[in-house]
């Protein structure tokens, strides 16, 4: 199993670098930036990290075909491929509603979106000449002038199942949103499965990345006081906009999940007895190292390939990230990888 995190370039970038640095001495295999809000930009931010960086891998974790135009993308990837040899990663997902309409940016399904943005990057890292008129955008006798000189993996990062196939019938790896149950984890997976066999593809191919918000802790006043900030800042989000069949398959029953997705659309606070601990533990990962690794060693065997460890940016501003991915690389990779 591979080991990667998200960090949002909140910092000026020469200290947004060395936090990656001391990450890469760690032992992290990959760090994803982030395509949201209105924070530094994720591809310059890349190049920076590119620059600071020896082995780490890096990759856009996500960006998105409404806010983000193919040509653009292909363009900025196909350049921060020329810095490093097969070690970025350009992930692709739905974007935050409230920065899409911020820019005024065109609204459309996002699975037919996401295939339209795929093929049209592809394409243009071949060095075709396109004429596309998608949903959420337009090519016009268009090229790239410049050929990528490594290869760049796509992912697909989503909650829903329609995505996972996706990303077996065309994507390098499907990156598994706020899922920290093996049950339900298979169940995404088998989409992904499906859509790959579907398309003669080899399931095995296509990598698996579970992206939970991940903290270690050394107390249980620790784990309560991190739950009630997941809770308060994290948890109408990521249950508002996740997929029914996905919250189903978490267990989430109907009238809890219409609950919170109501509290999500009117910014209502969240209730311990609307979202209890158990809840939050099955889509997130809290506890000491002991804890965190069995249950890491759970989702490799549910076919879990890279852990995406993130730190919400809800929380990143109240919490200690550095602290918390040093005790993640000190003392939960160790036990996982041994």
């Amino acid at each position: 199993m591979k080991f990667s995190f998200s960090l949002v370039p909140t910092l000026p970038l020469r200290e947004f670098g060395k936090i990656i640095r001391r990450a890469e001495a760690w032992g992290f295999d990959l760090v994803w930036i982030p395509d949201q809000g209105f924070v530094r930009d994720p591809f310059v931010s890349l190049a920076h990290v590119a620059s600071a960086t020896e082995r780490i891998g890096f990759g856009i974790g996500v960006t998105n075909p409404f806010s983000r135009h193919p040509m653009q993308v292909a363009r900025a990837m196909g350049a921060l491929a020329d810095l490093r040899n097969g070690q970025i990663v350009l992930g692709i997902g739905a974007g935050e509603k409230s920065m899409r309409d911020a820019l005024g940016a065109p609204a459309g399904g996002f699975v037919e979106s996401a295939r339209e943005m795929i093929r049209a990057i592809r394409a243009l890292f071949a060095g075709e000449r396109l004429d596309v008129e998608a949903p959420s955008f337009v090519l016009r006798d268009a090229a790239m002038e410049f050929k990528p000189i490594n290869h760049v993996p796509i992912f697909i990062a989503s909650t829903h199942p329609d995505a996972f196939r996706l990303a077996g019938e065309m994507a390098d790896g499907v990156i598994i949103g706020d899922v920290a149950e093996p049950d339900a984890l298979r169940v995404a997976i088998g989409a992904m499965r499906e859509g790959a066999e579907a398309a003669g593809r080899d399931p095995a191919e296509v990598q698996v990345v579970d992206w939970v918000a991940t903290v270690c802790v050394e107390s249980t006043e620790e784990a309560a006081h991190v739950r009630g900030l997941l809770r308060e800042h994290v948890m109408r989000p990521t249950i508002g906009t996740m997929h029914k069949v996905t919250r189903e398959s978490l267990g989430i029953e109907p009238d809890r999940g219409k609950a919170v997705r109501d509290a999500f659309r009117n910014s209502e606070p969240i209730s311990a007895e609307l979202v209890p601990d158990e809840l939050v533990d099955r889509l997130t990962l809290i506890g000491d190292a002991e804890t965190l690794a069995r249950r890491i060693q759970e989702f490799e065997a549910a076919g879990v390939t890279m852990m995406g460890m993130r730190m919400p940016y809800a929380i990143a501003r109240t919490y200690d990230f550095e602290v918390n991915l040093q005790r993640l690389a000190e003392r939960v990779l160790p036990l996982v990888r041994n």
